[in-house]
């Protein structure tokens, strides 16, 4: 009976780890948008190791590539997100983007992920 409980608690543990993999964003959906602390577009997704998650950066103003790239070591947090992370916001070039969202509509997702995590 004790071995059957651990089993079972080991197995909810890893399921519940395992969770976040279902919900974390396309690396592509990240384009458009700007990484607030170095005032950086991402403009295009480079690719993804083992390790990191890389992206073309841009100009914020003109959108024009600024030869440079931005790598995010994992993991992040962002990256296991549905709601868009506070150290990004949507590029104002990108008027139709699929993490445009409402202060509301980000409260009910942040509300939501933090529930399911407790």
């Amino acid at each position: 009976m004790v071995v059957a409980t651990l089993i079972a608690a080991a197995t909810q543990a890893t399921s519940r780890r395992d969770d976040w993999k279902s919900v974390m964003h396309s690396r592509e959906q990240f384009v458009g948008t700007i990484y607030i602390r170095s005032n950086t577009l991402l403009r295009k997704f480079l690719g993804e190791g083992a390790d990191h998650v890389v992206y073309e950066a841009g100009d914020p103003d003109t959108g024009l590539p600024n030869g440079e790239v931005l790598k995010f070591r994992k993991p992040q947090a962002f990256l296991e997100m549905k709601a868009l992370h506070y150290d990004f916001k949507v590029s104002d070039r990108w008027p139709v983007h699929p993490l445009r969202q409402t202060p509301e509509a980000r409260f009910g997702i942040l509300l939501s992920e933090m529930m399911a995590r407790v």
